[in-house]
């Protein structure tokens, strides 16, 4: 169930709009049994400063992140590596090639926001403005979590 925003719009009318900047997945998600992975989940809190588990967290399959999870002068404690990254709109940063930004949507106006990030390029709901134009929020995939979106 997601918070609603302002503007009286509906969750049907929001995804919608969603739908007409995001293409339906093309990528299976269904996990493979042959395989076997490991991950790190790596959170901003700061724990890990002066741990040394930078090698460690590297060495991981995946290596997962949250909001505005800083690794830039950190890497001996928290590794440089990420593949999935994720935010809510508030916390989205520029997470550079070869990174699955996962948004997690946690009221309609996060969708809202999502559509505008991927379409015109200028998100005016949130401070800082994000412009989209700067190919900041056009790293594909995007994943969205929280709701399962179909079409049909």
């Amino acid at each position: 169930h997601l918070q609603r925003s302002g503007n009286n719009r509906t969750l049907e009318e929001v995804m919608a709009e969603m739908f007409k900047v995001i293409p339906s997945p093309t990528v299976d998600f269904r996990p493979l049994p042959s395989l076997c992975h490991t991950c790190a989940v790596v959170g901003n809190s700061g724990r890990l400063r002066q741990s040394g588990n930078g090698k460690l967290i590297d060495s991981h399959h995946s290596v997962l992140r949250m909001n505005k999870a800083v690794t830039r002068g950190f890497e001996k404690d928290v590794g440089n590596r990420t593949t999935h990254h994720f935010v809510y709109p508030e916390s989205a940063v520029d997470v550079g090639g070869g990174v699955s930004l996962v948004l997690l949507p946690f009221k309609l106006r996060d969708i809202e926001w999502l559509t505008s990030a991927l379409s015109t390029g200028k998100v005016k709901m949130y401070e800082p403005q994000v412009n989209s134009q700067t190919n900041t929020y056009q790293l594909l995939p995007f994943i969205v979590l929280g709701i399962v979106f179909t079409r049909l």
